[in-house]
């Protein structure tokens, strides 16, 4: 497609060789984008948690209404949290956080470990001596950094006890096989929603606290894309619960179980109805 007059020059066709140049460069913007969908896709509290802002004690982010060079965020999904932290200035910034209860309004244990999504660095442990100023080092110019704050679930490690990075997004077999998930006849009312549940950890295996929220994306049909493991035979359902007590479950699909064949990569449909 191209825009006619004035637009002509801000519309032009697909240009498929620099597509293809894009995705043979790992540094290209194709390629960073690929990676940070791959990330928010792989963990759940960065697909769909609750957002809490964190102080900086060093001049952060602290108000809807302040201007600020950077920002901290902790999206936080039953209990996992994974911290987000932008640098909006060309400058380095040397950043610690508050990360106490009184701050963040979330209980962080003391001894959680700090893994990193994105940006890479090695971090302390978080503790009671350096939880309100706690040293996340240098945070280099128009950079962003993504720590899990705890050990790794098992749910996101591959066979080799490996999990997924910005830096790893990119590697063969970086990725899991994709199921698009469709559930019809969803009807709920505020504070239901419809979601899936199965026997792998992806989708919560059989816990509905765990269980996957999908969007109404043509009500009452709801639908979402999940990561599952490679080359299996996975059990699952649609639910409908409540979004505030998981265990809540207002309805369950009939019997039998539905099953889905994932393949070794790519993206594949499975449809249930309630």
């Amino acid at each position: 497609m191209q825009g006619a007059g004035s637009d002509s020059a801000l519309r032009q066709p697909m240009d498929f060789t620099s597509a293809a140049n894009q995705k043979a460069d790992p540094d290209s913007l194709l390629n960073h984008y690929t990676r940070l969908l791959r990330v928010r896709n792989r963990y759940e509290a960065l697909r769909g948690g609750i957002t809490y802002f964190v102080k900086s004690s060093d001049g952060g982010w602290d108000c809807m209404d302040c201007e600020a060079n950077r920002m901290a965020i902790i999206r936080e999904y039953f209990g996992e949290k994974i911290l987000v932290v932008h640098n909006f200035t060309s400058n380095n910034l040397d950043v610690h956080l508050d990360l106490t209860k009184l701050s963040t309004g979330l209980d962080i244990p003391d001894g959680t470990p700090v893994n990193p999504l994105m940006g890479g660095g090695n971090f302390p442990n978080i503790n009671s001596s350096n939880k309100s100023f706690y040293p996340l080092g240098t945070l280099f110019g128009f950079t962003t950094k993504v720590l899990f704050l705890g050990d790794i679930p098992q749910k996101y490690r591959d066979a080799m006890n490996n999990y997924l990075t910005y830096e790893s997004a990119l590697e063969k077999g970086g990725e899991k096989p994709r199921v698009a998930f469709t559930c019809e006849n969803g009807q709920t009312v505020f504070g239901l929603s419809v979601y899936v549940v199965g026997e792998t950890d992806e989708i919560g295996n059989w816990d509905t606290k765990k269980a996957i929220k999908l969007d109404p994306t043509d009500y009452p049909t709801w639908t979402g894309t999940i990561p599952l493991p490679p080359n299996r035979s996975i059990s699952w359902k649609c639910i409908i619960r409540n979004e505030q007590s998981p265990f809540d479950v207002k309805k369950w699909e009939p019997d039998p179980d539905n099953v889905v064949n994932t393949p070794s990569s790519g993206t594949i449909s499975a449809r249930g109805t309630l």
